[in-house]
């Protein structure tokens, strides 16, 4: 058995990075997989659609399981399930197929991410929100790899399932690892006997959804979060088909988004410890908007610097939403309630990136990407309500 503290945090930090290869890979791939299968945008948008849909729907489920059967093992499920579905995804001929190993991909990660993120509170109890943007870190490490691993395979004449095997492969490597861990008792199963187990589900939902500040903090996370999700699934594609990049081009900024994620992401683990949270998160925001705004008016190279610098502005704002979150909870329904707040996240990735390829047939690939500045805009004004009631900042 593996004790080293060192050792699992650092293989609970990585299971994240298996996420941030992840959404950004399936992204990257769609123009290949749109060639391979002979199929148009708005069809391809179902791929990605899909994924976030399981990631949503098991994020929720991943919640429950954790606080009734434990953590670690949930982890370790859910690293399984995205491994094998990475693998089959290189078998696979079929479009209904491919589709469904897609949607199961994205189960795996529902589960890896709710799972590790709880994990990751209750080995840091202390600085949760400086640890939490340190595990997203690897989210972004992850990310800014990925479009150029699928870049690099596809301009040597790889097929697109090439970065979804290796993927798998990484998994149930990572999945192991974490299987032969001992965890201490509170950060995987619970006893039957304690106060946690003892709370009827329904009960337990009713206290979470009792809490108005949670409720606020779910629909920011679902228009926010949404946003930064759609950015991740569609920004090569409208590189590329609306400002005419080509492919390298296109990943290249790509690229980038993810490296000012990165960047964000570290500097928003200081920033937490020194200043409020919530102003943290509003600065985010307003940037968001800004960039979104008038990168999608410019054009050039002005244009691609400001879309690279979305990835900046959406940072910080899953993991120190988190913290703010679990700050207002109790730690029996702390697992259930950001079970909620990850699916309302992956809820909103899949219903932005649906809109805006489906409208994409009617009104051009150009103003159905709008949705995503006026959705940005609505959390502004939203997170400014919840901080006037909230906290003074």
């Amino acid at each position: 058995m593996i004790k080293n503290k060192k050792i699992i945090s650092l293989s609970i930090f990585m299971s994240l990075g298996l996420l941030g290869l992840l959404f950004p890979a399936v992204g990257a791939s769609l123009p290949g997989i749109e060639k391979y299968f002979n199929v148009g945008l708005s069809s391809s948008g179902i791929v990605s659609s899909l994924v976030q849909l399981g990631y949503a729907l098991f994020c929720f489920t991943g919640g429950i399981l954790s606080d009734f059967f434990g953590k670690k093992r949930v982890l370790v499920i859910g690293a399984f399930i995205y491994g094998a579905s990475g693998i089959l995804l290189a078998f696979s001929q079929s479009w209904m197929l491919t589709t469904a190993l897609f949607f199961i991909f994205g189960s795996g990660s529902g589960l890896i991410f709710i799972a590790s993120n709880t994990l990751v509170i209750d080995i840091f109890p202390k600085k949760p929100g400086t640890f939490l943007n340190i595990h997203h870190t690897f989210f972004s490490l992850g990310s800014l790899i990925a479009p150029i691993i699928v870049r690099s395979l596809l301009m040597n004449g790889f097929s697109w399932f090439s970065i979804f095997r290796i993927l798998g492969f990484m998994s149930l490597g990572l999945g192991i690892i974490i299987l032969l861990s001992r965890m201490d008792l509170h950060t995987t199963k619970p006893s039957l006997n304690s106060k946690t187990t003892d709370i009827p589900l329904k009960i337990r939902y009713q206290k979470v959804l009792k809490e108005k500040r949670f409720i606020r903090l779910l629909v920011i996370v679902f228009l926010a979060i949404g946003v930064q999700f759609g950015i991740i699934y569609l920004l090569v594609s409208f590189l590329i088909k609306v400002r005419e990049l080509d492919f390298g081009d296109a990943s290249l900024v790509m690229s980038a988004f993810f490296a000012l994620i990165l960047l964000g992401r570290l500097s928003c683990s200081y920033l937490v410890s020194r200043i409020s949270s919530y102003r943290v998160v509003l600065v985010l925001l307003v940037m968001l908007v800004l960039t979104l705004i008038f990168g999608w008016l410019t054009r050039g190279a002005i244009s691609y610097v400001l879309f690279a610098l979305t990835g900046l502005a959406s940072s910080g704002l899953m993991p120190t939403l988190i913290s703010i979150a679990s700050s207002t909870l109790e730690p029996e329904i702390r697992a259930s309630a950001l079970g909620l707040l990850s699916m309302a996240g992956g809820i909103g990735g899949m219903v932005v990136t649906l809109s805006i390829t489906e409208l994409a047939d009617y009104i051009g690939f150009n103003n159905s990407f709008t949705i995503m500045i006026v959705l940005s805009i609505i959390s502004v004004i939203l997170f400014v309500r919840i901080i006037r009631t909230a906290v003074k900042v």
